[in-house]
This record gives C-alpha cells, sequence and structure tokens, in this order.
C-alpha cells in the first residue's frame, strides 16, 4: 500500500527505495544498514532524520551513527518501559544515537532528560497531528462506510497488530472469541501478517468469528480516519491509532499492558486495560454506556502540540549548525 499513502499525504515519489521487504527484524535492519551505508558514502547528507520507532528508522540511525553524520530522531522519547517491544527497543537506541531529539509531547522531553541522552532536545509537537489536521476534511468524503455497508456510529473499529497478540494463539484466541460477546458490529482491517496468523489458529473459520467480526482488506490512511471518526469505539494496540482516536474523540480501548502515549489516558477517552477479553467486554460496555449519557467531544487541550510541529521543527533545523560528529 506504500503508492497509495504517498498519494493520499501528497508526497513526492522517494528518490531511493532500498528494496528491503518484509523478513525477521534482525534482517530488516542489516539490510537497511548496508544498503543506506553504500548511499550516505557515494552522498553524504548534511543531517539524517529518522521518524517513529520502526526498524527502518533504527537502520537509518545506525547507518548514520557510523558513518559519524549528525541524526534527528522525528518523535524521541517515546516510552513503555517495555524492552519486550521492538518498537521500545528501536526508540531508545535512535535516541540515544540521535544529535538532535525532536520530542512530541513534554512527557516525552521528560524521559530524555532522565535518560541524559547526549543530544540537543527540543520539544516539537507531533507531526502526526499535523498530517491529521491537513488531511481530515479529504478523509471525511472518503466512501469506505459506503464501501463497507456501515452507518455512523453502529460499529467498534478493531486493530491488531502487535506480536504480544497476535503470535500468541491463546491469547488471539481469547480476544476474537470474546468479540462475539460483545452484541456489536465489529470492523477489522486486517493487517497481513496478523491474517497469517489467524488463519494459523483456525479463527478465520470460526463460526462465531465470522457471525461477530467483518474481516476487511487493510485501509488507506484516509479511509482509517474516516472509520476511526465515526466508529462508536475504538479496539486497537496501535500507539497511532490510539492517538488519532484521542484527537478525533472516539472513545478508545487499549489492548495492551502499557502505552508510550500516556498523554491520551488522562483525558477519559482512552482505557489501557491489557489483553484479556472480558476485561476488554468490560471496558466496551462501560464506555458504550458513558457515550450514551455524554458524547465524548474531541481532545481540546492537546499535549501533542496545535498542528503546526512540521513548520517548527523545520524552523529548528534551519538555524542549528550542522556539522559532522566524527
Amino acid at each position: 500500500m506504500t503508492k497509495q499513502f504517498f498519494e493520499e499525504l501528497e508526497m513526492p515519489e522517494p528518490d531511493l527505495n532500498l528494496g528491503v521487504g518484509s523478513g525477521s527484524h534482525g534482517r530488516q535492519t542489516g539490510l537497511i544498514v548496508m544498503r543506506l551505508e553504500k548511499e550516505m558514502v557515494k552522498d553524504p547528507p548534511d543531517l539524517v532524520i529518522v521518524p517513529g520507532d520502526t526498524n527502518s528508522a533504527l537502520g537509518g540511525a545506525l547507518a548514520a551513527s557510523k558513518l559519524g553524520l549528525p541524526i534527528a530522531h522525528l518523535e524521541a522519547g517515546a516510552r513503555s518501559f517495555d524492552m519486550m517491544m521492538p518498537e521500545e527497543v528501536n526508540r531508545r537506541l535512535a535516541d540515544h544515537c540521535s544529535a538532535i531529539l525532536l520530542a512530541p509531547t513534554k512527557n516525552c522531553l521528560r524521559n530524555l532528560k532522565n535518560e541524559r541522552v547526549p543530544g540537543k532536545i527540543f520539544l516539537s509537537g507531533d507531526t502526526m497531528l499535523d498530517s491529521l489536521v491537513q488531511h481530515r476534511k479529504k478523509a471525511l468524503s472518503d466512501d469506505i462506510l459506503d464501501n463497507l455497508g456501515l452507518c455512523e456510529g453502529d460499529y467498534v473499529l478493531l486493530t491488531l497488530h502487535r506480536p504480544a497478540n497476535v503470535d500468541d494463539s491463546a491469547r488471539l484466541h481469547d480476544i476474537m472469541n470474546s468479540l462475539g460477546n460483545l452484541g456489536q458490529k465489529i470492523v477489522f482491517p486486517v493487517h497481513p501478517r496478523t491474517r497469517v496468523r489467524l488463519r494459523r489458529a483456525g479463527l478465520l473459520r470460526s463460526a462465531s468469528v465470522r457471525e461477530s467480526v467483518k474481516l476487511a482488506e487493510p485501509v488507506g490512511y484516509h479511509e482509517m480516519i474516516k472509520l476511526t471518526e465515526n466508529a462508536s469505539i475504538v479496539l486497537t494496540d496501535s500507539g497511532g491509532v490510539q492517538k488519532e482516536a484521542f484527537w478525533l474523540g472516539t472513545p478508545c480501548v487499549v489492548l495492551r499492558e502499557n502505552t508510550e502515549w500516556p498523554e491520551t489516558l488522562r483525558h477519559g477517552s482512552n482505557y489501557l486495560i491489557g489483553t484479556n477479553g472480558a476485561a476488554m467486554k468490560r471496558a466496551v460496555r462501560t464506555l458504550l454506556s458513558k457515550r450514551r449519557e455524554a458524547p465524548l467531544e474531541p481532545a481540546r487541550i492537546v499535549p501533542f502540540g496545535e498542528g503546526k510541529a512540521s513548520k517548527r521543527i523545520a524552523r529548528m533545523l534551519a538555524a542549528l549548525s550542522l556539522r559532522p560528529v566524527g
């Protein structure tokens, strides 16, 4: 779906595609370091910006660090404090490699100061919010609800992809089987890796799952925003979806034991409940009841900035004197 995301976010085609593809975390990261190092030696950049907590971010940070190139980490300082999460490892290592740390929230900034990272720390705001502000109007005109036969507020949106949930067969069975007892229409755009796990666990053939869950193909950015804003509740283990639900005012049940975005838990819209199916059912019923009594408003006091992080970051970087680290 790379092409679709580039088109929807109005981004130019990349000058270089490393062609790494899927694979284990070690293989992906290793190939990124090898192939990116070759390009950086050929044409050394003034600055390497690595966003987020993916294997690409870590690979870019490692390749640049080994060559003595200055690194700026976008979305620095996010912490779940769970080192079993690959993303937690990636973002911690990227932070400690970076000369410039762009923290999206005050909590992220505090985390960086507590760890005494050696780079310069800036409070930047969150560029994901910039994207939402820029594209929300276009997303709301998307026809995904009609395509899936949905009406505003009459469905629960589910996303699952983290290994802790989908690689553990017993946990995956518990979550999926509990959905059938919610008495709600569940819409589940299925990540390709998750679909494989569902198939291996025999859940694609399960009558209870087929009756209660509408399995959909992966959706684009505009489609996901439209689905999130119009859902009655979001169930997710995604850090990004947590934030988008928070910004859009949709109640969100986080199917994890921890979150790197505790800011979203303080508004009364997002609930961290673990991965137990019974706890998920209780949380959904409570939130549905609350929403009937008093519909939730989008977060007015936003700890992620005002949707202008990109311009702020561009000004910061332009004002800095960048020199090789080595």
